[in-house]
């Protein structure tokens, strides 16, 4: 849970140190969130992923850090 969201959007926990997910490591490891970001990104494009529209039926791609 991200307790400031006007911080930063983007959540990133080590589950095995932290299961309750009380530390987000998003500001702290940027580099890992830059890495997975890309991936998912890549992995969402090779398989066509379908994304949200905006009113005016624009696709709303995911933002990388």
């Amino acid at each position: 849970p991200n307790d400031n969201p006007a911080k930063t959007p983007y959540e990133l926990f080590n589950l095995a140190q932290d299961p309750f997910e009380k530390h987000n490591l998003a500001d702290s490891k940027p580099q890992v969130l830059k890495k997975m970001m890309a991936t998912m990104t890549a992995s969402l494009q090779e398989h066509s992923a379908l994304y949200p529209v905006d009113p005016d039926g624009n696709e709303l791609l995911p933002i990388a850090p």
